[in-house]
């Protein structure tokens, strides 16, 4: 993943444009891309607190987080575990 989409990705997010930010992140993660995995998890996660309004998915996160597991990811296997402790 060029480390330029990623830094769009994240300039979108701070720029109030999730969505757009989300559809990068979704391409390469799709592609097999752990980081770009991790931080649509996080988005995914974390979206209801940091971009209220818009309709964010905790069974994505989860799905994401375990995607980035199995590739190798200390966070997805991290927060796989939470997710799993918070049901």
């Amino acid at each position: 993943m060029p480390d330029d989409d990623l830094d769009d990705a994240q300039q979108l997010q701070q720029d109030g444009k999730a969505w757009q930010a989300e559809a990068i992140l979704r391409q390469w993660a799709q592609a097999g891309h752990v980081v770009a995995m991790e931080r649509l998890a996080l988005m995914h996660w974390y979206g209801r607190v940091l971009y209220p309004g818009q309709a964010w998915s905790r069974e994505l996160a989860v799905y994401w987080f375990a995607q980035a597991a199995a590739r190798g990811s200390d966070l997805g296997r991290h927060m796989s575990q939470v997710a799993r402790q918070s049901r």
